[in-house]
């Protein structure tokens, strides 16, 4: 393992993102441990997706602040009996590569990648775009993204396509950072800080006390995990899963 003592990283993350993040670090030489603390589940109103998704061929663009996006669009295009080429000779924006790459996948390229992978970063790429465009984002998105374009002039519909749903946190996590088993902890999201706070205050465990090093994914997940009472030591350079694991690589003794 590259010739070090694997050290311990806990990886908070939706399940579905875990695996090729615990790959990386694993080769790295660290020793992840993942705890899927968010499920990525259907909103709990979908009438507003599928309305979307009744109307697609009336929408030039479609910008995507996440692979998740992508994805439950595309299953609300499946169950209405269409498919990813709907979308086929649209305008297309995606934050971030990882979200590209989904698009790239079902055979639409083409995809606006700007140099923060953040929502705020994408609006500035975004003034070749002309209206109407849809947004299938998270329910609890942040709406800077949506006003920045709606302040262009541009006609937006943002609707709500997927939501997390936290999981409580396991006994055995909360027993390992009790005793300091981690050498550092790696948020990817706001909704992941959120939970880590939740599960710590669940079990009685003073965020203070906490000697892993915290890491995360980029500075708006920073603002979020500072508002969930947490500390923030390190944040990725590159704004990807690949990012945390070069400044965990860097900055870890």
């Amino acid at each position: 393992m590259n010739g070090r003592t694997a050290r311990k990283v806990l990886i908070i993350r939706p399940e579905s993102q875990l695996r090729a993040f615990a790959a990386a670090l694993r080769e790295a030489g660290f020793q992840p441990v993942v705890w899927p603390a968010i499920a990525i589940v259907p909103p709990e109103d979908d009438a507003p997706l599928r309305r979307a998704v009744h109307e697609i061929d009336r929408y030039s663009s479609f910008v995507f602040t996440s692979a998740n996006g992508v994805r439950f669009l595309f299953k609300a295009l499946e169950d209405a009996g269409r498919g990813p080429d709907a979308l086929a000779g649209k305008q297309l924006a995606a934050a971030g590569p990882a979200t590209a790459d989904v698009l790239t996948r079902h055979g639409l390229p083409g995809v606006a990648i700007p140099h923060e992978f953040r929502a705020e970063s994408l609006a500035g790429l975004l003034n070749h775009l002309s209206g109407p465009v849809l947004v299938p984002q998270s329910a609890i998105a942040a709406p800077v993204l949506v006003n920045q374009l709606r302040a262009r002039g541009l006609e937006v519909n943002a609707v709500a396509a997927y939501r997390p749903a936290a999981r409580p946190m396991p006994p055995s996590i909360s027993k390992q950072i009790s005793n300091h088993a981690f050498a550092a902890i790696a948020i990817t999201s706001g909704s992941t800080a959120r939970a880590l706070a939740d599960g710590l205050r669940a079990w009685n465990i003073d965020p203070g006390s906490m000697h892993a090093a915290t890491v995360v994914i980029g500075p708006a997940t920073a603002a979020e995990t500072v508002r969930a009472g947490l500390r923030v030591d390190l944040i990725a350079q590159v704004h990807t899963s690949a990012g945390m694991v070069d400044i965990l690589s860097r900055e870890l003794p």
